[in-house]
């Protein structure tokens, strides 16, 4: 079998910690900064779903945006102290926002997984939204991610072995 295939295998069935020596060498050089090219996502409130968008000209305020109100009230009232322990408060979302991003990141990668699987030669570019859908389950969460840290990791050897294969390299 050949090893592009069998770690795409490895990866959809979620075989834990299975890693590419050869490609680990290479991902420090290849991978600094590069998630600066990729694109930016952002999602609306209610992570896109019809009708739960809230117009910044609405009334109805989420309890996010009025623990940011009263954050920023206390700023300028110089309340420094009750404004760090306000947005501590808000900020205690990320790890389920980091859940989220690293659901996506799984929902992103599976089928990419499953075209490889099926015979798809795929561009290391088409990995990208995947790849930074772990990124940011893994800054927003970096204590409790380990499966988003696990599987940047094996974009970035899925990616190499793909562009080596792309190149007529044996892999």
């Amino acid at each position: 079998m050949r090893p592009l295939v069998l770690l795409c295998l490895l990866m959809r069935l979620g075989v834990e910690g299975f890693a590419y020596s050869a490609a680990r060498a290479f991902a420090p050089q290849r991978w600094a900064g590069a998630t600066e090219a990729l694109p930016r996502v952002l999602l609306p409130r209610g992570g896109g779903r019809a009708g739960s968008v809230v117009s910044a000209a609405s009334d109805d305020a989420t309890p996010l945006e009025e623990q940011l109100s009263r954050t920023k009230a206390m700023l300028d009232a110089e309340d420094y102290a009750g404004a760090a322990d306000e947005s501590a408060a808000a900020l205690e979302v990320l790890p389920d926002l980091a859940e989220a991003a690293r659901l996506r990141g799984r929902a992103l990668l599976d089928p990419l997984l499953d075209q490889m699987l099926a015979g798809a030669q795929l561009e290391p570019s088409e990995f990208g939204e995947a790849y930074e859908a772990f990124r940011l389950a893994a800054v927003m969460d970096p204590e409790n991610n380990e499966e988003a840290r696990m599987e940047l990791v094996r974009i970035e050897e899925l990616c190499k072995m793909a562009a080596d294969a792309g190149k007529g390299e044996p892999g």
